[in-house]
Order: C-alpha cells, then structure tokens, then sequence
C-alpha cells in the first residue's frame, strides 16, 4: 500500500502533479496546512485507511484552490460583484447527496474549519486554531461564494440571497460580521443536555471511520468544552447587535415548522410565495423525521453528567432557554 505523507511538500506536490498548475492564492492557508498536518502524524493515530482518506481530503482541497484559482484569473470579472444579501441559517442537518450541504466545506479550503477535528483526534491543530484569527479562512468563504455566484449567472439563472449553515460560525460571528458586513442570523435554541452528547455521538462515529484507537470520553470532553467556548463567544458577539439575530425555538420550529419558516420570511424581508410554501409542504412529508434511524447513546458513554452540561451552558441556558 502506497505510503502517505503528511508532509507539506508532499501534499501541495500531488495537487500540483493532478492539476498542472501551480497558483494557490492567497498563502495564508500555508500555516493552518502545516499544523493539520503535523496533529494527523503525530497525533491522530489514523489506520492506513484513515490516512489515505485524509491525505486524498487534503489534496483534493488544494486541487480546489489551485483550479478555482486558475479559473479566477482567467476571467477576472468573476469576483467584481458583492455577495447577494446573506442569512447563516444554523438549524437541523439531514443529509442529501443532492441537496445543499454546510458552507464550512468551503471554509474547509482555508484550512480554518473544524472539521478535522470532527473526523479525527488532533488536539495540537484544534487548540492551535481557536487562539488565531480566522479572517484568511472566512476571506476565502467570500471568495468562493463570489466564484459560485458568478458560475450560476453564466449559466442564464438569476443570482439569489444565499442561506448558509454551520454551527461552526457561533465561535466566530464577530469575523463572520466583519467579512459579510449585511449578514443576519437565525439562530435555533435547544438545550445542551441534548445537543451536545448528541454531537459527540456522531462525532465518535466519524472518528471510527478513520481510526482503530477512538476515546469518546477525550471525545465528549473536548466538544463539551469547545461547544459551551463557542456559545460564550456567540453571545458576547451579539452586543449592540441584536437587531441582527432571529431566535427560534428548537421544539417551536418541530411543532409548528411552517409558522416559524414565515417569521424567518419576515425577518428576512422576503415574501413566503404560495410555490414555496407547497414546496415546503411537500418536502416536510418526504423527509419525515419518523423515517429516519434512531440515533441512541447515553452521556455516560462520553463522560457526560446533565449537571456538568447544565453548569458550562449556564449563562446560554438562562438567556434563551428559561
């Protein structure tokens, strides 16, 4: 089996070999890369699997840049336009191979996002990256919406608001603001309790997938911290700003899903058509929650108590859930 490398060299030489280019934009992705990689040798324990998996993840994001990169330059006028009005929508995320899909995969391009750290044990890289700046990687985000937006008026379809969603942005609305000046945010409320060791169940999940050596206690200790971190952060980012948030209710937006769909509407400026809003109708009977599996585990199994939930998210608890 092919021996992979996490190496710097060894990575950015595979994109060049696959694409034939050489231009990778903006260079600020270069450290972020470099201490990925060294938690994935060092740390992250991966079986060879794992490792070609990770490897391939990497390349294919460095393919991304250096081929977008390429396209950008070749027709300059792409990124000339501002991103249509914008709204980080963070709710609920079933999964379809068809459907849209969390923008931190863009994100990801900047080697900024949390992802690694849901797929892998990389503790160095993940504390590393909560001290930084993540302006480079949300500078990107805007890069590639701009790139995405521009392809979709080449193909004769008119340019409409983007709706983006990744938890991942609570840690971070202030460079979100900063980057994406007309942004707004809906913001779903649900208690900890059952959020969090939920999290850590599918976040154990993805980690067997790429390695035979998977703690859920370090698991459930690590995203307990760093999800209670970034809901601190998210409310001391909405001071003097909370004409810009739209809070909704978890069990309000599963009772009575449509109601709330119309407030987003309102907040939004948008009006809710009567094609859209059958649309929804019908979308509501074809993905069903009741269809889908049973997602069981305990806290127990993560190291988790209610108490201990109950005392990290306190602040968040008395201010959206009380």
């Amino acid at each position: 089996m092919t021996e992979h490398r996490f190496e710097e060299s060894a990575v950015l030489d595979a994109a060049r070999a696959r694409t034939g280019l050489g231009e990778f934009g903006d260079p600020s992705f270069r450290e972020p890369l470099q201490r990925l990689l060294r938690s994935l040798e060092e740390e992250s324990k991966l079986h060879a699997i794992g490792r070609a998996t990770w490897f391939e993840r990497i390349v294919g994001i460095l393919v991304n840049r250096l081929r977008s990169e390429d396209w950008i330059a070749r027709r300059a006028l792409a990124l000339r336009e501002p991103v249509l009005d914008e709204h980080d929508l963070l709710a609920a995320h079933p999964m379809d191979a068809f459907a849209p899909d969390e923008e931190i995969m863009l994100v990801e391009h900047g080697f900024t996002s949390w992802n690694p750290e849901a797929f892998c044990h990389v503790p160095a890289y993940a504390a590393w990256l909560e001290a930084q700046d993540v302006t480079s990687g949300y500078r990107h985000l805007d890069r590639m919406l701009r790139f995405l937006q521009w392809q979709k008026k080449q193909r004769g379809e008119p340019g409409v608001r983007w709706v983006l969603k990744a938890p991942y942005h609570l840690a971070f609305l202030d460079t979100l603001f900063a980057v994406f000046p007309d942004a707004s945010v809906v913001l779903t409320h649900r208690d900890p309790v059952e959020t969090v060791p939920s999290l850590a169940s599918f976040i154990h999940t993805l980690h067997r997938l790429n390695s035979d050596s998977v703690d859920p206690l370090a698991i459930g200790a690590h995203w307990q911290r760093k999800l209670a971190w970034a809901t601190r952060r998210s409310l001391a980012a909405r001071t003097g700003r909370e004409g810009r948030f739209l809070d909704l209710d978890y069990e309000a937006l599963v009772a009575e899903p449509l109601a709330c769909v119309q407030r987003i509407y309102d907040f939004a400026g948008m009006q809710l058509t009567p094609d859209a809003l059958a649309a929804m109708k019908e979308w509501a009977v074809e993905n069903a929650r009741d269809r889908r599996p049973v997602h069981r585990y305990t806290l127990a199994e993560f190291g988790m108590t209610e108490e201990s939930l109950a005392r990290d998210f306190a602040e968040y608890r008395e201010r959206h859930l009380s």
